[in-house]
């Protein structure tokens, strides 16, 4: 029998929205970090990952040929197709992919993958009741390859190939919670962690353990080394492993955004930051530049 403090810890917990029995945060945070970096991405994760009027084209292929093991993807609702649509913008213009496509591409892709913990990031710009229910709909339809957590008291975590981060409009992740329903099975998972630089870093981490809010989703300045600072020198990789220590105290997975490489006075690649996150232990880095990641993942990852 695990007698250790954590366990003893979670054994304490009352089941509630943000507490969830013990196995939902042990099976989450053990079975998350025994499979970190399985897959050919590491720990990055592609920043908006879809077809939008400046990115590039084929930017969410890219991402899974990469092998990034965390991709997101913004969404709005189009009332003339009834259904979700990925896009960068609150009002669809005509011609978006459907979320329902791009999350069955995720799914065939990430199936045969050699990890167990892809994550599909999901943001919403808007929280129509119409675009919650189609997210719900398109999610049962992976069911089968989903983390899962039912609603009901005393409902054991289920981690799947894929976990489902919703990010974004909050109002959106809790109509999705309610419309689940009190004997429902949850398949995807809110976030929190939004807010200004704090002075302790502790303070970025909510005191609840994690539940249905399972994600901490962070700005990269809060691990600025004061409240003014900007700059890659000043991203403090002790804040950063604070955070972490805490985040992981109470079952969470952590994703810092968006951090692409600076450039330095030679015209090489400040890679500063991914450095200090690897090192403190970020689970998710959210990068614009793929290939670049991909090869840094490649050359770095097994000594950083």
């Amino acid at each position: 029998m695990n007698n250790s403090p954590a366990t003893a810890r979670l054994r304490r917990m009352s089941p509630n929205l943000m507490r969830p029995i013990i196995s939902a945060a042990l099976l989450f945070a053990c079975g998350f970090a025994a499979a970190t970096a399985l897959a050919d991405g590491g720990p990055f994760a592609a920043h908006n990952a879809y077809p939008f009027r400046f990115y590039p084209a084929g930017k969410f292929e890219r991402a899974l040929e990469l092998g990034m093991r965390y991709v997101e993807l913004d969404i709005t609702y189009d009332a003339e197709r009834d259904a979700a649509v990925v896009t960068h913008d609150a009002e669809p213009r005509g011609g978006e992919p459907l979320l329902a496509d791009m999350v069955a591409q995720a799914c065939r892709a990430w199936a045969q993958g050699p990890a167990d913990d892809y994550t599909l990031i999901i943001d919403f710009k808007t929280a129509s009741d119409p675009l919650v229910r189609d997210v719900k709909q398109v999610l049962e339809s992976h069911a089968e390859l989903l983390s899962k957590l039912p609603r009901e008291p005393g409902g054991s975590f289920g981690l799947g190939k894929i976990t489902v981060c919703l990010t974004g409009n909050s109002s959106a992740h809790r109509k999705y919670f309610d419309l689940v329903g009190a004997d429902g099975v949850l398949l995807a998972f809110g976030d929190a962690g939004h807010g200004g630089w704090h002075e302790s870093p502790e303070d970025h981490v909510p005191q609840e353990d994690a539940g249905f809010v399972r994600f901490l989703t962070y700005h990269f300045s809060v691990c600025a080394d004061s409240a003014e600072a900007r700059g890659a020198q000043h991203f403090s990789e002790e804040r950063a492993r604070r955070i972490m220590a805490a985040a992981e105290e109470r079952g969470y997975r952590v994703r810092i955004y968006t951090l692409n490489p600076g450039r330095q006075e030679n015209g090489d690649h400040d890679f500063t930051t991914w450095q200090r996150c690897v090192a403190a232990g970020v689970h998710m880095i959210s990068t614009d530049a793929l290939a670049i990641a991909r090869r840094w993942w490649a050359e770095h990852g097994d000594r950083e």
